[in-house]
């Protein structure tokens, strides 16, 4: 299934009681979609659908006046150019699902079809969070979800995004995102007594174990491709693949990151020496003011505790820099959990 399996052009009104739906690919279940549209815009919710034509957008430059229209640009996954270091990882067209009244713009849902998954997902591929949908009122995403193309994953919505999706939609749980709010922590020490007494405990020692080897910091991509190996050696030691084998446009997007010298974001990247073996290695993504450990890479099975040794030296620098906040993004890892705030996220499957 591609993206030229679905309608493309849909107008669409509602007058006298009545659904119209007119489209260049007919579709199985038009009855259905007209009897749901129907009873959701009722009530003083038709002027919403009256005259308003759906199409898909996939010019590049005219999906990023879009995106600019609509994003706050307040969250990393909220700005274009970091989206697009992902979505050139992909060589696929973009899919803007866009609403429209003459030629105004009314909502739209940024996506692309990622092959190795054999979904549509959001514009930047499986892996973005912190997803909304964009719409000039919420009334208007409704029909954004009628008319994506299938299968499609919406993962990574927050609630506040899900408190707008109407009552057919089903939706459920997805990983949380996990944070620290350094503005709210104050300083380190603050941190470290907000945790129970045997992880502040285990936190410390760690740093401290691996402080005395004498670690060196060395700044730059100079070890991007040992970076890529020492994931690689991890993943393959507790008997999993590595994420980048499945899907190579993952590894893509990341290659990219590493070479992003714009303005938008900034990408900074370590690799922890002790003597001449690498220890551990990081990337890190900053916009407006919060940090984003992006990937990491350690070799644990030498050097034990050398993940909570990163984690605080990354905290503590972060406070003494002045950041508001670190995003560590969703999924646990065995150890988020333990050390870090959650706020809840959500998913869509269709």
């Amino acid at each position: 299934m591609t993206e030229d399996n679905f309608a493309k052009n849909v107008v669409l009104d509602f007058r006298n009681g009545k659904v119209s739906i007119n489209t260049d690919i007919p579709f199985f279940g038009m009855d259905l979609v007209k009897k749901d549209l129907k009873e959701h815009y009722t009530n003083g919710l038709s002027k919403y659908i009256q005259k308003i034509s759906v199409e898909v957008v996939d010019d590049i430059s005219e999906c990023e006046k879009i995106w600019k229209y609509f994003s706050s640009n307040k969250s990393l996954f909220d700005n274009w150019d970091f989206r697009m270091q992902f979505f050139k990882g992909y060589s696929v067209k973009p899919y803007f699902l866009v609403i429209k009244r003459g030629s105004s713009i009314l909502a739209c849902l940024p996506l692309m079809y990622q092959e190795n998954i054999k979904k549509f997902t959001w514009f930047g591929s499986d892996w973005m969070e912190n997803n909304v949908f964009f719409a000039v009122n919420t009334s208007y995403i409704p029909l954004l979800l009628y008319f994506a193309p299938k299968p499609v994953t919406l993962q990574g919505l927050n609630k506040e995004t899900i408190n707008s999706v109407p009552e057919f939609i089903t939706f459920k749980k997805d990983d949380p995102d996990y944070y620290l709010n350094l503005e709210e922590l104050g300083n380190m020490d603050n941190f470290l007594k907000s945790l129970m007494k045997k992880r502040r405990y285990n936190l410390k020692r760690d740093y401290k174990k691996i402080s005395s080897l004498n670690p060196i910091f060395v700044k730059g991509k100079k070890y991007e491709k040992e970076f890529f190996s020492l994931i690689a050696k991890r993943m393959h030691s507790i008997g999993e693949k590595v994420y980048f084998e499945v899907d190579p446009g993952n590894k893509k997007a990341f290659e990219n990151i590493f070479n992003y010298k714009g303005k938008e974001f900034l990408v900074d990247f370590w690799t922890v020496f002790i003597g001449k073996e690498i220890a551990v290695s990081d990337i890190i993504a900053i916009h407006n003011n919060t940090i984003y450990p992006l990937l990491g890479a350690n070799n644990v099975a030498k050097y034990s505790g050398v993940g909570n040794f990163i984690n605080y030296y990354e905290i503590e620098k972060s406070f003494i820099e002045g950041f508001k906040k670190i995003d560590y993004l969703q999924y646990d890892y065995g150890w988020k959990n333990k050390y870090l705030k959650e706020e809840p996220r959500y998913l869509i499957d269709l």
